[in-house]
């Protein structure tokens, strides 16, 4: 594990980044807001949003891990279902390897979930 960057040590990150980048810039754009929602929502959200190979997409664009960067959950984790169901059902890893289909992996709700809304069959329809 390395240190967490400084807010500016992790801009100055980002700009490099830009400035070094060569490829498809939706890819130099998503790694840079998936690290933003990180932040804001915890890498454990990331995760559950993205392939493990997505994740290291974007790492790798970055030069940053986002685990080392960012708190593994916050306040805001709680917007996403599939999080909270993971939480209740104990299947985080299941999930962040694609073993679990019952949960919609990328919508987040306006209001945080509160856990008697959480059921065993998720929430695909």
């Amino acid at each position: 594990m390395t240190e967490r960057l400084t807010d500016k040590e992790l801009h100055d990150k980002i700009q490099s980044s830009i400035k070094d980048f060569s490829g498809f810039t939706p890819s130099l754009e998503t790694a840079i807001g998936a690290l933003f929602i990180g932040k804001a929502m915890g890498w454990e959200v990331l995760y559950l949003i993205h392939s493990q190979a997505t994740i290291r997409k974007y790492e790798k664009i970055l030069g940053i891990r986002y685990k080392d960067q960012m708190d593994a959950s916050t306040e805001l984790s709680r917007k996403s279902y599939v999080w909270g169901w993971t939480k209740k059902f104990n299947a985080f890893w299941n999930v962040v390897r694609g073993q679990e289909k019952r949960v919609d992996r990328t919508r987040l709700e306006e209001k945080p979930v509160d856990e008697s809304d959480i059921h065993e069959e998720g929430n695909k329809k």
